[in-house]
């Protein structure tokens, strides 16, 4: 500075230095620049520092895939202002290392009560996010207390999956550290390394997931990624103040609170996995009822294995002890279902292995608990007693898990904090569930459920964002002990600005169901006179469609080796080039772009062939089913003929749909179901029942996917070739309509269509079939509707009775006993009085215990029968299982065959065993379901079921001469399945039960139905007390008005405590989709960001969603989509992506419509006139 001209005597040119008097860019060298820097005081001091630059930062590789920006600020509006400047520095730097980012915002940061957290991959993504309101990767809350009382909840045996904690195995050094130390100190114990089991190879997965099913193999695989997956979260100091565990969980926490060391830990755990897989097997139920009223309802050999919640419970016996006591489930009306467990674990099939399993403890050090936690065995603290007893142990093995009892006592502390540490989320739902859970308690689960579509480190950083969150004082030193990262320049504290917005509410939507339900009243009529129908059948022409529409669609043929099929088909190619064939075989085979050959049942086959048909650009219009039709001699009905039959059939077109509905299939879709000799029309066929089976497909698959619309056509097969042109003419004709009937016949000329009409009348008997002292076979008959029958038939004809039943029963020797040792109100109890008063006005009963699906116990059943009373003069087959494994979407072959059995497999095996005994009648109970089936979404098996006992009773009736009938019942009240059902439907209408049967039969009056029934000649008779006419003509329509008028009618509540912070919706379709989803729950705020079924959205709700947005949007979306998009935001994106995907296929496809519209009519003219010329 100052410099203005040289000093001569300096001589610079020859020396290394010169004077810079001006800004001159100092380029990096080789060598570090260096400069000396000189001050030379006033007063003689001198002072000189050599200056070396510093050395270049190193950028460290990021270990982690996913990074937590922490931002904190003292409030609201700061931090808002926070997030803006670290979004606008993100902007600038979009390649600055985001580790480095999150690590000083993490360790260089004061923590304030208003915190934000994003959850980015990389700054450019950290960026967009800063913009967004909170979502699955934007949260942000006020922490109200910091330093919560954390609670590690360790899972139990059956949430186990494959590559459960990959992910923090592959990323985490410490909690792989930890699993290998425990692989290695097992392997000399167990003989395996247990790392390919957790973590197999591609080639190996069908072996791990084998051995996973294991029980010795699944104990010390759970106690391994737990142990690992706690050890990590306390190293980076998430302190558990309590714990409590699962069954096999509980050894987690006893070894994290120092009751035992890891080695002897491991070796406990394997031996006890072991000796349990040992013992036979058995098998577990999971019972929705509160544990003092399950406990008086289960037999003596079924155990109380575990209390889980408030209302939810699990007993555990052996396979038959199990299928007694869910026989009396399904009786008392009580929801359950059936464990994935190989054995029966917590009962006395334990006991054998009690003995041994103490001696292994006893070789083992115990001591005392250094972390409190919650005993399995008492529901309470344990205690230093019961921690270092060898028989607390024991008695952990073999008894019940109180682990509700357990969750109370923590829930005492309101600010209680539970960290589920395992796979998945079912002791998170338990809490949840339990009654005592209050809104400030915090719930979380750290790693997915093996269905849930989230990459398991994202869920995984996101819970640890939400413990900090919620005030949880993380170490985040050590959280990056691992890394080498830098503190870096971040913008600074900043200043406030307030802003305020608005939100304007949803306008809620008009129905015009709700209109109809204000015109149209049905109530019950009071003259039983006029409930009864029966099916008939009525002329109805084809209408009148375009000329030629039939070249224009693109039709999906299943196609058989029939000659009505092989003609169909070649009359079909004469006319539409656009065909696509589909064959039976036992291997998938793509024979050409227009040509597949697949197993029927085989879910894959149907994956492959839509997806290489939209590869080809072949979306179909119509579909033509032939698989069900049959030429030949037919030789009569058994139990391989129906499933042959449900194979070509009903579980070929679930399979067809459940493809349609993973591949987001929702164009519009004509299905049409061709069978023969299904219908009796004109008397003279020989009826094949079994193919009724598809018309359960046929009815309710269009009212669980919106762009079905199907049709059964029954034919006559025939090899005369008039007669064989003319059904396929009919079938072509049918194929270019589209049209609401379900159930249409071709007989001769004519096209059928069934409907029902009132019978008016009862047929002149001469004799009486029910007489007095007569001998009655009733299935289901300790069940509901089965007694009420038996007690009318021994109190009016002092009938010899055969009972038979599922459950359990004492025998009569035991039954003063039995009544002298328990209450009076007990169901049993109840039970044997009533049949004592039967037996006092004459009758005789004869109580048995049978599956009616087994041939051998029903044998044996009906043998000593006949051998007691001589004979049988009637049957009456009430046995059935209720029906909720829900959407058709959702079901699997298992599902469908628990429902068949009873209904299908059990006439069918009363049929073979009687058909030596001259009966008076054979009556068949059916549903009302079959004919009014709107109500039946999710119960398409027992609809299935019902189908076929209408078509049996056609088929007997002709056969033998034997009458049968099947009655359509209506919901009785009281009593049956119709409670359970009632129960469903008050939820879903928001109702109650009484309401719901209002309309339903009394006892008395189901028994006064059943009696006049037997005076009617036709095979079918259809019961219902509101005027089934009307109600047909209606449809769906007043279903739809009540169903909507109860389910988007609830008072509204405030939001619940949910996983997820509230987000407002900011689109249009977000506020539309949040109204429609407010409305279903009775919610005063769903946020964009709640899962739908965190709130508890079941099947039937997914419809009405569904309903409701294509009248808000007119947009078809499948029940699928909703599975795939599970909340109001993703859902609204999609829909959004599609309707902007419609306007532009819209465009392209006008011309492309017109162009091949053009071209088909170009090909069908040249036909005619080709064949003219001919």
């Amino acid at each position: 500075m100052h410099y203005n001209s040289v000093n001569p005597k300096i001589d610079f040119a020859n020396s290394p230095f010169f004077v810079n008097n001006q800004i001159t860019a100092w380029q990096r060298g080789i060598i570090p620049r260096r400069a000396g820097v000189s001050s030379f005081g006033m007063g003689g001091t001198n002072a000189h520092v050599i200056l070396e630059e510093a050395p270049k930062a190193v950028n460290y590789p990021e270990n982690r895939d996913w990074k937590l920006l922490m931002l904190s600020a003292k409030t609201e509006t700061a931090l808002k202002k926070a997030a803006e400047n670290l979004q606008s520095y993100l902007n600038a730097k979009p390649d600055v290392n985001l580790s480095d980012v999150a690590y000083t915002l993490q360790v260089g940061r004061k923590t304030f009560p208003y915190r934000k957290v994003i959850v980015a991959n990389h700054a450019q993504e950290a960026a967009v996010l800063l913009g967004l309101p909170d979502m699955d990767k934007v949260m942000t809350k006020q922490v109200a207390k910091r330093n919560r009382s954390v609670t590690f909840m360790f899972s139990g045996q059956g949430s186990q999956y494959i590559n459960m904690g990959l992910r923090l195995y592959q990323k985490e050094e410490l909690f792989r550290t930890i699993v290998d130390t425990c692989s290695e100190l097992l392997r000399p114990i167990i003989g395996y390394d247990i790392r390919e089991i957790i973590y197999p190879s591609e080639h190996k997965m069908e072996w791990a997931s084998e051995m996973l099913t294991q029980t010795e193999v699944t104990q010390v695989v759970l106690f391994t990624v737990e142990y690992a997956l706690a050890q990590t979260l306390m190293k980076w100091g998430i302190q558990p103040q309590a714990m409590i565990g699962h069954s096999i969980g509980e050894y987690v926490a006893a070894c994290i609170a120092g009751v035992f060391s890891l080695e002897d830990a491991l070796k406990l755990v394997t031996m006890r996995g072991k000796l349990m897989q040992s013992m036979p097997t058995g098998a577990m139920l999971s019972v929705r009822l509160t544990e003092s009223a399950l406990l008086p309802l289960i037999p003596a050999d079924v155990s109380l294995a575990a209390v889980n919640s408030s209302a939810l419970c699990v007993v555990s016996g052996s396979h038959e002890a199990i299928e007694t006591c869910k026989a009396l489930l399904i009786e008392k009306g009580v929801e359950h279902s059936q464990l994935h467990t190989s054995h029966a674990f917590h009962s006395a099939m334990m006991e054998g292995i009690l003995t041994e399993f103490e001696s292994v403890v006893r070789t083992i050090e115990l001591r005392e608990p250094k972390i409190p936690y919650l005993s399995n065995v008492t529901g309470t603290w344990i205690s230093i007693e019961d921690a270092t007893d060898p028989m607390y142990w024991v008695k952990h093995l073999r008894g019940t898990v109180k682990f509700a009892t357990g969750v109370k006592e923590l829930l005492d502390n309101e600010q209680a904090m539970f960290i589920e540490v395992g796979p998945g989320r079912v002791l998170s739902m338990f809490v949840h569930r339990h009654a005592d859970k209050k809104p400030n308690h915090f719930v979380t689960n750290l790693l997915p459920h093996p269905q849930e579509q989230i990459a398991e480190d994202l869920l995984f950083y996101r819970k640890i964002a939400q413990l900090w969150l919620e005030g949880v004082q993380i170490d985040w030193r050590a959280f990056y002990e691992n890394e080498q990262r830098r503190r870096i320049p971040l913008p600074a504290y900043p200043f406030e600005r307030k802003r305020f917005w608005t939100w304007t509410e949803a306008t809620p939507t008009s129905s015009k169901a709700h209109n109809l339900l204000q015109e149209n009243v049905i109530g019950k009529k009071t003259n039983i006179a006029d409930w009864f129908y029966v099916p008939s059948w009525e002329r109805v022409n084809l209408p009148e469609v375009e000329e030629n529409r039939l070249a224009l669609e693109s039709v999906l043929i299943f196609a058989d080796e029939t000659s009505i099929s092989q003609c169909l088909l070649e009359k079909l190619q004469q006319t539409n080039s656009n065909i696509v064939v589909v064959r039976t075989d036992t291997m998938y085979c793509k024979l050409n772009d227009r040509s597949f050959a697949i197993h029927p049942c085989e879910a894959s086959h149907y994956d492959e062939m839509l997806r290489e048909m939209k590869e080809t650009g072949f979306t179909p219009t119509k579909v033509l089913h032939l698989w069900s039709l049959s030429e030949g001699e037919y030789h009569g009905l058994d139990w391989k003929r129906v499933e042959l039959t449900l194979d070509v059939g009903f579980y070929s077109l679930v399979s067809f749909a459940q493809a349609l509905g993973r591949h987001m299939i929702t164009d519009p879709l004509d299905i049409l179901v061709v069978t023969n000799n299904t219908q009796e029309v004109t008397g003279e066929e020989e009826l094949q029942p079994e193919k009724a089976t598809v018309l359960g497909f046929v009815k309710i698959a269009p009212l669980e996917y919106s762009n079905l619309q199907c049709r059964n056509i029954d034919i006559l097969c025939t090899s005369e070739p008039r007669k064989q042109e003319k059904v396929v003419q009919q079938l072509l004709e049918e194929l270019e309509i589209v049209s609401e009937d379900k159930v249409v016949a071709y007989r001769n000329n004519y096209r059928w269509v069934q409907i029902m009409k009132k019978s008016y009348r009862e047929s002149l008997m001469t004799t009486p079939r029910l007489k007095r002292y007569g001998v009655y076979l009733i299935t289901g008959g300790m069940g509901g509707m089965g007694f009420a029958i038996a007690k009318d038939f021994a109190k009016t004809y002092q009938a010899k009775l055969i009972l038979i039943g599922r459950s359990e029963f004492p025998t009569r020797e035991k039954w003063n006993n039995w009544l002298n040792s328990h209450a009076e109100d007990n169901t049993v109890s109840q039970k044997i009085r009533e049949i004592l008063l039967l037996e006092s006005y004459g009758a005789e009963v004869f109580i048995a215990r049978a599956d009616v699906s087994n041939q051998l116990q029903m044998a044996e059943v009906i043998h000593c029968a006949i051998e007691r009373f001589g004979g049988i003069n009637g049957v009456v087959h009430a046995a059935g299982i209720a029906d909720y494994a829900g959407l058709i979407q959702n079901r699997t072959r298992e599902t469908v065959e628990t429902i068949l059995a009873p209904k299908i497999q059990g006439t069918l095996t009363l049929d073979y065993l009687l058909s030596e005994q001259k009966l008076d009648f054979f009556i068949l109970c059916s549903s009302i379901g079959n004919v009014s089936y709107h109500r039946k979404i999710g119960q398409v098996a027992y609809n299935v079921a019902n189908e076929f006992l209408d078509a049996y009773a056609f088929y007997k009736t002709a056969r033998d001469g034997v009458y049968t009938v099947a009655i359509n019942w209506p919901d009785w009240q009281e009593v049956g399945m119709s409670i359970e059902s009632a129960k469903y439907w008050a939820k879903a209408l928001n109702s109650n039960v009484e309401a719901i049967l209002q309309d339903g039969l009394s006892p008395s009056e189901g028994v006064e139905v059943l009696k006049r029934a037997l005076h009617n000649s036709s095979p079918q008779v259809v019961v219902s007390s509101e005027d089934l006419i009307k109600k047909l003509a209606e449809g769906s329509a007043h279903f739809q008005a009540v169903l909507e008028k109860g389910q988007f009618s609830r008072e509204i509540s405030q939001r619940p405590e949910l996983s997820t912070h509230y987000v407002a919706p900011k689109s249009e379709i977000e506020g539309k989709l949040a109204n429609i989803w407010q409305k279903m729950f009775g919610i005063e705020q769903v946020g964009i960001h709640d899962n739908f079924f965190d709130l508890g959205a079941s099947s039937l709700d997914l419809i009405q969603v569904n309903r409701r947005v294509k009248e808000l949007l007119n947009l078809d979306i499948s029940v699928v989509t909703m599975y795939e998009y599970p909340t109001i935001a993703s859902l609204a994106a999609y829909l959004s992506q599609e309707m902007s995907a419609d306007k532009q296929v819209t465009r392209e496809q006008i011309k492309s419509d017109e162009l091949n519209k053009s071209k088909q009519l170009m090909k069908s003219t040249i036909l005619k006139m080709g064949r003219s010329t001919k």
